[in-house]
């Protein structure tokens, strides 16, 4: 399976980088390879979030279109990282953080392996895949059966 794989979809970045250029940008680009017959398969998101302000800068809807998008030119979309840069944020968390805290989306998730962590781990062990939280990241395409390679 041949995977686009990239990065800088979600949310504007501390550099300025527009998610919206560069969904444009990347689609241009996968219609020219898909006609021009190049054998892509999957399209590949790494999720760099920032945790700062996050509510603020993410815009879910016009994520999931991007994503319907891309789908829709028969390509299947995998996450290949998920990593949240929680510089910004207090160093202990509120109380209500500890209340809201979701469960990974996936069976190896942790944050044990964090270089320098700023606050204590959301995980504190990896879980299975069941999650609450996976349907509000994926939308629809959480409830779909997961993309096997052959």
């Amino acid at each position: 399976m041949l995977v686009l794989n990239d990065f800088g979809y979600e949310t504007v970045n501390q550099y300025g980088d527009r998610p919206v250029d560069k969904r444009h940008a990347t689609l241009h680009d996968l219609d020219r390879l898909l006609d021009a017959g190049a054998p892509v398969h999957a399209f590949g998101v790494q999720a760099h979030l920032l945790a700062d302000r996050f509510a603020d800068r993410f815009h879910g809807g016009d994520y999931r279109r991007f994503l319907t998008e891309v789908a829709g030119r028969g390509l299947k979309v995998v996450i290949t990282e998920l990593d949240v840069l929680d510089d910004g944020l207090p160093r202990r968390p509120l109380a209500f953080d500890r209340r809201l805290r979701p469960k990974p989306a996936c069976s190896a998730m942790s944050d044990r392996l964090a270089l320098a962590p700023q606050r204590p781990p959301l995980w504190d062990s990896p879980r299975g895949a069941t999650s609450t939280a996976q349907p509000a990241l994926l939308g629809e395409a959480a409830k779909r059966r997961p993309v096997r390679s052959r």
